[in-house]
């Protein structure tokens, strides 16, 4: 079932970028939830396992920066290619904008701006990177609820549940602000979250409807906020 939906997913991406229809971005979103479901229920074995933080991130790493790093290797020889065609440079840039995309962390250029987009970040090499900057911060934060779940013997959702009412107050009185840090799409992995636990965690009947509850009004003030709050999201750029 999770295959079928990254696969409905990655279809949306393609067709907006070939046919610039406007459906990407919700593609993604679907992308950062199901990363809330599957990390969070990799983060449960790991803990099962005796695995701790370190494991845990190691995991994590090893299995997103390999390819990453190949995507990045796959930029710089095409742009290479270009220059050696006779076309502009786009490899001429700040040594911190290398070791940004190097790293993933892109995200800190637009710590204190004003930018709309985070997939307009500048500092990214490919546009496409950005969202791997938000899913490297979830791993960091799941890693973190680990230690405070083996510590204090709570489940996630004791953690996760706070940021997700953090997200929903800052995307309602923020809605045009993307700062690099994590807080704005919260909310999407953290549904991701609930999700697991509703299906694969919870057993009592009341807690279950309580979820369902809380996914319900997730759902509907998400779309009134989208469809009919009179804000143009399509329209939205740099605000400084």
């Amino acid at each position: 079932m999770l295959d079928a939906w990254r696969g409905l997913a990655a279809l949306a991406v393609v067709i907006q970028h070939v046919f610039h229809l406007r459906i990407g971005h919700w593609a993604v979103m679907l992308f950062f939830v199901i990363s809330g479901y599957c990390i969070t229920a990799s983060a449960s074995s790991c803990l099962k396992k005796g695995i701790g933080f370190r494991g845990f991130m190691w995991r994590r790493l090893r299995r997103i920066y390999p390819p990453y790093i190949l995507a990045v290797a796959y930029f710089v020889a095409t742009r290479l290619v270009k220059l050696g065609a006779g076309g502009s440079s786009q490899l001429d840039v700040s040594w911190v904008k290398w070791l940004q995309n190097v790293t993933l962390t892109q995200w800190l250029s637009l710590v204190g701006t004003g930018w709309a987009y985070a997939a307009d970040n500048p500092a990214n090499f490919v546009t496409a990177y950005w969202s791997l900057n938000y899913e490297e911060q979830f791993y960091l934060l799941v890693a973190l609820m680990m230690v405070g779940v083996s510590i204090t013997r709570r489940s996630f959702l004791w953690f996760a549940l706070p940021l997700i009412g953090a997200s929903i107050i800052w995307n309602a009185l923020i809605p045009f602000y993307s700062n690099g840090l994590f807080i704005e799409y919260w909310l999407h992995f953290g549904i991701g979250i609930l999700v697991y636990y509703r299906l694969c965690r919870l057993t009592g009947a009341t807690s279950r409807r309580l979820v369902d509850v809380g996914l319900v009004a997730l759902a509907i003030s998400s779309t009134w906020l989208a469809w009919f709050s009179g804000i143009d999201w399509w329209t939205r750029r740099p605000l400084a």
